[in-house]
């Protein structure tokens, strides 16, 4: 779930994985940054998490019993925890059990208001001492309730990310599928995960634009992927552990004359060769609205050594638009756009 608040002056992207909930919220500050959760809509009796450098970085679980500086709780409730200094904005991250047990925490099982507040100067950080904030509010008017641990057992983001032209020099970072407790990051967020008891987390992206769009489901071990772009040539995806085209494992499909889909593994800068080893199945490509739709799933881990298991993190590559120019060998041309699912 990803938040974009005083006209992106403040975000916050939250991550679901089963009982541990990641946070990552970052203000166009240099004092403090901090987020709150309440039952009453107000200050008072809120939860809070509050983070900020000032020589020393810090991060404190604090409870706010009134319109003031709140204390520091006794019993520290949140864990792997930075704060860094990026782009002008002061980041922090952290986790916390969805209920903690303390009872200076809101237990993130029900539905709440979840407050926002940052700026604020930082005269020390040990003991804390903050003045006030120079901007706060709410997330939302309404209370808000998190995908519970039997919707999103792995990883719930969804999001419009950075894309690239053919000619650019795109970075990533890592997007991770599974359950582990990890900071990650990514841009703005187009959808929540689905509800749906069939379809354990959902995933959406939105690149270049809407041109090039994916869907991925987990659904235990196996994760299914639909991806589509306008185009009338092929549409791929690709997972690498190495930031580049070379050395990552990709799906392309398309349709001329004949549908295609096939599992390849690209050595270089040039067109993968399909494996030996076809590790896709429940495959489909159609023409929707303009669009090239292919659809297939595919194992977390294979083990097949051309494929990059998913149970770790990984870059995701996209890139489309190509010329089909044999269905069977595969013969294509190169893409007319790619990038990264995320910088």
């Amino acid at each position: 779930l990803e938040y974009s608040l005083a006209s992106g002056d403040y975000t916050a992207d939250i991550w679901v994985r089963g009982d541990v909930i990641s946070f990552e919220i970052s203000a166009l500050t240099s004092g403090w940054v901090g987020i709150g959760f309440s039952l009453t809509r107000s200050m008072p009796n809120s939860d809070v998490v509050i983070g900020g450098i000032s020589g020393e970085d810090f991060v404190t679980d604090a409870y706010a019993s009134s319109r003031s500086q709140p204390p520091s709780d006794s019993q520290q409730d949140v864990f792997n925890y930075e704060v860094s200094v990026e782009d002008g904005r002061t980041v922090v991250r952290f986790d916390r059990m969805r209920v903690t047990g303390d009872s200076n925490d809101v237990a993130l099982d029900q539905s709440i208001y979840i407050l926002f507040a940052y700026g604020g100067t930082i005269f020390s950080t040990n003991p804390i001492n903050i003045g006030i904030h120079s901007r706060r509010g709410f997330f939302s008017p309404d209370m808000i309730t998190l995908p519970g641990a039997d919707v999103c057992p792995y990883v719930s983001s969804s999001a419009v990310m950075q894309s690239f032209s053919s000619s650019a020099s795109p970075s990533a970072s890592s997007i991770f599928l599974s359950s582990p407790a990890e900071v990650l990051t990514s841009s703005e967020i187009v959808a929540t995960p689905s509800p749906s008891p069939l379809v354990p987390c959902h995933l959406e992206y939105s690149l270049d634009g809407g041109d090039y769009t994916a869907d991925i489901w987990v659904r235990g071990d196996v994760i299914s992927f639909e991806i589509s772009a306008l185009t009338s040539g092929w549409v791929g995806i690709g997972f690498s552990l190495t930031r580049s085209m070379p050395n990552s494992d990709v799906v392309i499909g398309g349709i001329s004359g004949e549908d295609f889909v096939t599992d390849a593994y690209a050595s270089s800068r040039s067109q993968p060769p399909s494996d030996s080893q076809q590790d896709v199945f429940n495959y489909e490509v159609s023409v929707e609205d303009g669009r090239t739709v292919v659809r297939f799933d595919r194992m977390r881990v294979t083990g097949d050594s051309n494929d990059v298991a998913l149970d770790q993190s990984t870059y995701i590559l996209f890139a489309y638009g190509g010329s089909i120019s044999s269905t069977n060998p595969v013969n294509i041309g190169i893409h007319s756009r790619r990038g990264f699912f995320s910088p």
